[in-house]
């Protein structure tokens, strides 16, 4: 999930790196998040996106209505949005590590 990885990104962009207890689980990192906020004085608002996703994924195991999964597809964008606008930085050094692996590969 493309939310989880970039938000795990920018935690340890920033020195944090909580442990999760299982792959798919959300909240050390909507913990962290928050802490990360407020150190960084940002606006936590869309952190509600990323316990909806927690949510989704928790469900997972059982039937997600349509409606649901398209909420939680918008929830995720929005999330992301609000990642790549807040952390900057973070995302630079995303961008610098990818292009290096694409590099690394051509060459290959």
């Amino acid at each position: 999930m493309k939310a989880l990885h970039q938000t795990e990104r920018v935690l340890r962009f920033h020195g944090l790196s909580p442990e999760r207890p299982a792959p798919m689980d959300f909240v050390p990192y909507v913990g962290a998040m928050l802490r990360l906020c407020r150190e960084q004085h940002l606006d936590d608002g869309a952190i509600k996106h990323l316990r909806h996703l927690q949510r989704i994924v928790g469900d997972i195991r059982g039937h997600i209505a349509p409606a649901e999964l398209k909420a939680g597809e918008e929830s995720a964008a929005r999330y992301e949005q609000w990642l790549s606008s807040g952390f900057p930085e973070a995302f630079a050094e995303m961008r610098k590590d990818a292009s290096e692996r694409i590099r690394k590969h051509a060459l290959n």
